[in-house]
């Protein structure tokens, strides 16, 4: 019989806790509806919805009471830093300005950052090579007969090898396709190829790491929304 009384006066006592614990959101509610004329400012997504109290229960007044107090927290963020955006179209040079921004005013590129890098910088030499057989072949451009074998299979190869790298050194001296790099405006090849490929040789060494000009030059698409926050003049930017 004790027990069953202590239960039910615990039960009680919890219930009272969670009226009271209502009554201070509503009393904290009130006070910020007056501020905001009694009107909830909720948005999502680029959208404005104005929920107005009266049309809703406790529950969902509290829910919006709570959304709101994100959303100040949030504009209470953005209020504090200085925020940019960078949109182009492709190769317009957004991640280069990024990339920029990084080192003069981050922490620039870790090792494991410049890692990243080593990989396609090292393809990348396959891949332009290849665009200019390509070019040289459909432009009319004769290469030197010693380098004819070697630019036929020079397509089978796919990562950067010692056999690979050293057939990239051979073409890349040819003057047939030094010619079709001049005419570079009659097809497509990117503009820091020629800076690599004068590279091939140490960007083909073992323990290659990317400098910080490599990095900048390199060219990775951008595929989804890169966010980098550093300190200007003590100002925060996002």
């Amino acid at each position: 019989m004790g027990n069953r009384s202590r239960k039910k006066k615990k039960n009680k006592k919890e219930k009272q806790k969670e009226k009271t614990k209502n009554i201070l959101i509503d009393l904290q509610m009130d006070k910020e509806n007056e501020k905001i004329e009694k009107t909830i400012k909720i948005i999502t997504l680029g959208s404005a919805f104005f929920l107005t109290n009266k049309f809703f229960s406790l529950s969902k007044r509290k829910q919006i009471f709570f959304i709101n107090n994100d959303i100040k927290q949030t504009n209470s963020f953005i209020l504090k830093h200085n925020n940019t955006q960078q949109k182009g179209t492709g190769e317009s040079g957004k991640s280069t300005f990024l990339k920029q921004l990084a080192i003069l005013y981050s922490t620039g590129f870790e090792e494991s950052s410049r890692e990243l890098y080593t990989s396609t910088i090292q393809k990348n030499l396959i891949h332009y090579i290849k665009i200019l057989l390509r070019a040289a072949h459909s432009l009319g451009i004769k290469i030197q007969e010693e380098n004819i074998r070697l630019s036929r299979t020079f397509f089978a190869f796919g990562d950067l090898t010692t056999q690979s790298l050293n057939a990239i050194i051979k073409l890349w001296s040819d003057p047939g396709l030094k010619e079709a790099y001049e005419r570079r405006c009659e097809f497509q090849l990117p503009d820091m190829s020629k800076y690599f490929l004068d590279g091939a040789e140490r960007i083909g060494k073992s323990d290659y790491l990317p400098t910080d000009q490599n990095i900048l030059n390199c060219r990775i698409p951008t595929t989804g929304v890169n966010e980098l926050n550093i300190v200007v003049d003590d100002l925060p930017w996002v």
